[in-house]
């Protein structure tokens, strides 16, 4: 990481922390949504979600937000 917890990456390492995402689940996205403090309960409303903890995502920033620990991923139709 650099200085003001900044996070400094190369392409290399994201397409590695990709790739392992993409491993763990048969989810492919065309779109994220990302709820902000005080939305997280929607996820609890998703069905036949992938829970994937943010610590064991490889480089992955960890929150200090209570109750930020997780991605909820799943489909949604129109």
């Amino acid at each position: 990481m650099s200085s003001a917890g900044e996070c400094s990456y190369t392409y290399e390492e994201y397409r590695e922390t990709a790739d392992w995402l993409l491993s763990r689940t048969p989810l492919r996205p065309k779109v994220a949504i990302i709820c902000g403090s005080g939305l997280g309960g929607l996820a609890d409303l998703l069905d036949n979600k992938t829970i994937v903890p943010y610590k064991d995502i490889p480089r992955f920033p960890q929150s200090t937000g209570q109750h930020h620990s997780q991605i909820p991923a799943t489909f949604m139709t129109t």
